[in-house]
């Protein structure tokens, strides 16, 4: 069977997304109200091309096709079934240089990474990269996805366990520290071209209507710069379609055991204001999640529920062939009344006598324009406004003391990015791409300490960082299909930091500006049939700056910090039911600057020596049947603090903090169509966390994790519609996720964070 037939049906204008055929199918069927199905596992494996253009639904399916190994079957009623393609017979030829364009589609089963910063197929990357599909929902489609729900994928994502909108995300075991202070994150956080933020905690920002989340593992300081030491997870949001209209609506209620009740709630609307040229896009949720911890002090229970309320409006302007404008903004807001931790002995309880509210108010404004010629030039421009403001309360009462005290922080984040490149990409990973980026960020804090009545302020400090850089990366073959990559990122920062009130002493940032020049080298190679060798080196850093320092009226600098990487594995594919790889990476951490809690329970800011990381990473992706399929991925992880600082010398030679040695997650997934409107789906998952500690120094030597969480979940898809059932800590696993809740009470190392009890959540979803 050949092309599809193509009849006198009515032209409508496409937009589909490359990466998953799967993702592609799902988005051709709403733009063109067809139904389209299949059940070969493949087809999510299976990688296209971007399609963009006004055509006939038929016509869109059959290029959508060019070049996999599927083929559509018409069924009736105006759908298709995904069938492979028919063996062609092998023809002895002689063999002949073939010219490939840039246009040409994307090799079979080929998944390409947008992180690159240009179009660049994964198999033959030099880079390490996760890329995880989040539109069709995965395990337990909630409309409250979040950084948990990433967590549960890949064991290369780590994070702290202080509160959703208060963790820290690690990638690859590049950890610092497990608290937020004034230093940059280690691994930089992205919605789509725009930056998250410079530096504080990861806004937790809910993936509903997001197409997927790429993990590019770090240092990633020539395409990305400053703060980008442990990698970037970049967040690709859906854009609004240029037909419509569409709509959406996902809900569900849930039951915890020793809690409360739960509800999530998010809807989609897109409307094509002007066919082909004009659309918006609408997503509203929100979420509550029960409380479980008790409070018997205080005679309450279930104190810590977390509510979170969110808003993303986007638009997409083509107003010429070839011009694509994106402008949107997003706001969220994070409530919780209380804490999540547990002290004194008890299992979901703790003893404060205060209650210590969080809130979390994140907006970001973002901006992209995009040209892209006949001959795959593509020059493109993004600009982005975030603002970040938390607030945070701890009890700080001494013991003995009847009078109730308190410390409060509050931070203000404010961050400007823009950037301009030029690139060009080819199907068989060729491609350049050159550019300028500027940042300007500043971060402010306010603190105050001591009863309620009568507090006294503190200092804090406010850090104004200025970032102006240039870069390029090119990629070209050599003898052959040896492709060699090289890139360099030129980079001007000016650093300035004041306090909020005169401290005790004068050791403050009056200014300091430094240049840089961050060079990565990379390769890959095809030592055998469906297997490849890469490798690569790559370098980053995060800016100094001003903090508090011990006692509560000193400030001090903290110095740059550099890390160095080189690593090195092989991918491996056969057909289109196996898929494997293994990375062995050496990572060397200079001056490293961390976020700490001193024995008081004040924060403070320090570089405290220099470490190593050795990791060896694995995965694997396994079709056992037509139906039935699995994947699983382990991380090891050796670090150590190989030169501390004087103060920190008894950390010497032990790990780094918030990195476990051993982590490892698996999947096994069941999907059975019944018919081409009516199918069940599966799956179960585990995650296992291994022992890590909480800080550098002899105070934070505290362990915590080795632990396995298990979920599962089962959905029926009718039509449009879908119902399921899924269960969170299926095993009620009472384990110590974190060793803190409140640091003042880091002296009595009495302090865990536990698991959510077990969780029932029955869900409802419909797409129009």
């Amino acid at each position: 069977m050949g092309a599809l037939p193509v009849t006198a049906a009515p032209s409508l204008h496409f937009d589909l997304p490359g990466g998953s055929l799967a993702q592609a199918l799902a988005a051709l069927s709403r733009q063109g109200s067809i139904d389209v199905g299949g059940s070969d596992p493949a087809i999510s494996a299976t990688g296209v091309r971007p399609l963009h253009g006004t055509m006939s639904a038929a016509r869109a399916l059959d290029r959508l096709l060019a070049g996999t190994p599927f083929m559509a079957e018409p069924v009736g009623n105006g759908g298709y079934r995904l069938v492979r393609r028919p063996a062609q017979p092998a023809r002895a030829m002689a063999p002949r240089p073939v010219r490939i364009a840039a246009q040409t589609p994307a090799p079979p089963d080929e998944i390409i990474v947008l992180g690159s910063k240009r179009q660049q197929p994964l198999f033959t990357s030099p880079g390490s990269t996760e890329v995880i599909a989040v539109s069709d929902g995965g395990m337990g489609p909630t409309s409250a996805l979040g950084e948990r729900w990433l967590l549960q994928r890949t064991p290369v994502l780590q994070s702290t366990e202080v509160g959703e909108g208060r963790n820290k995300l690690f990638i690859r075991g590049v950890a610092d520290s497990s608290f937020t202070g004034p230093t940059q994150a280690t691994a930089g956080i992205y919605f789509g071209d725009v930056r998250v933020g410079y530096d504080g905690p990861d806004p937790n920002l809910n993936l509903y209507d997001v197409d997927r989340v790429e993990i590019l593992e770090g240092p990633q300081g020539t395409l990305y710069g400053a703060g980008s030491i442990g990698g970037v997870i970049r967040i690709e949001p859906r854009a609004p379609q240029l037909e419509g209209p569409h709509a959406s609506l996902r809900t569900g209620v849930s039951e915890t055991g020793h809690g409360s009740p739960s509800y999530d709630s998010a809807g989609m609307v897109d409307l094509s204001l002007v066919p082909d040229r004009l659309g918006v896009r609408v997503v509203g949720y929100r979420s509550r999640d029960g409380g479980y911890i008790d409070a018997p002090n205080r005679k309450t229970s279930d104190i810590n529920p977390l509510t979170q309320t969110g808003f993303r409006g986007a638009v997409r302007a083509r107003p010429f062939d070839g011009i694509t404008i994106d402008a949107s903004y997003l706001r969220q807001t994070s409530e919780q009344p209380d804490l999540q931790y547990a002290d004194g002995g008890l299992a979901l309880g703790h003893l404060a006598t205060l209650a210590q509210p969080f809130s979390d108010r994140y907006k970001l404004a973002r901006g992209v324009a995009e040209k892209v010629w006949g001959s795959g030039l593509t020059f493109r421009i993004s600009g982005g406004v975030a603002d970040h403001h938390l607030a945070q309360r701890f009890e700080a009462t001494r013991p003995g003391v009847a009078n109730p005290s308190a410390y409060d922080d509050t931070t203000d984040i404010r961050l400007d990015t823009v950037e301009a490149r030029l690139s060009r990409s080819m199907a068989d990973g060729r491609g350049w791409v050159i550019g300028a980026s500027g940042v300007w960020s500043t971060t402010g804090s306010e603190r105050t300490l001591g009863p309620l009545s009568a507090p006294r302020d503190l200092i804090g400090v406010t850090n104004r960082t200025r970032e102006k850089a240039g870069f390029g990366e090119i990629t070209l073959p050599l003898k052959g299909k040896f492709l060699l990559s090289a890139g360099l990122r030129f980079t001007v920062a000016r650093m300035d930091g004041e306090p909020s009130r005169r401290p005790v002493n004068s050791d403050f940032l009056r200014g300091s500006t430094a240049r840089r020049l961050d060079p990565d080298v990379g390769f890959s190679v095809p030592v055998a049939h469906d297997l490849i060798w890469f490798g690569q080196y790559q370098q980053g850093f995060r800016t100094g700056g001003l903090a508090v320092a011990q006692g509560a009226g000193r400030v001090a600098t903290y110095q740059s910090d550099t890390i160095r990487v080189v690593h090195s594995g092989v991918r491996y594919r056969h057909g289109r039911r196996i898929r494997a790889s293994i990375d062995l990476s050496y990572a060397r951490w200079d001056d490293i600057q961390a976020d700490l809690i001193g024995r008081n329970g004040l924060p403070l800011t320090a570089n405290v020596g220099n470490g190593i990381i050795l990791a060896v990473e694995a995965n694997a992706e396994y079709g056992i049947t037509s139906e039935l399929s699995f994947s699983g991925a382990v991380l090891f992880n050796h670090s150590r603090l190989t030169d501390p600082a004087p103060s920190y010398v008894s950390s010497g030679d032990r790990p780094l903090p918030a990195s476990p040695k051993w982590t490892a997650t698996g999947a096994l997934a069941w999907h059975h169509p019944f018919s081409d409107s009516l199918a069940l789906r599966a799956e179960a998952r585990l995650r296992y966390t291994g022992r890590s500690r909480l800080g550098v120094g002899p105070v934070l030597d505290i362990p915590y994790g080795n632990y396995t969480e298990v979920g599962t979940i089962a959905a029926l898809e009718f039509g449009r519609y879908e119902a399921s059932l899924g269960i969170q800590n299926l095993l009620n696993v009472r384990a110590n996720r974190f060793a803190i809740g409140n640091p003042f009470a880091i002296a009595r190392q009495d302090e865990t964070t536990p698991l959510r009890p077990r969780t029932v959540r029955l869900g409802f979803a419909v797409h129009y």
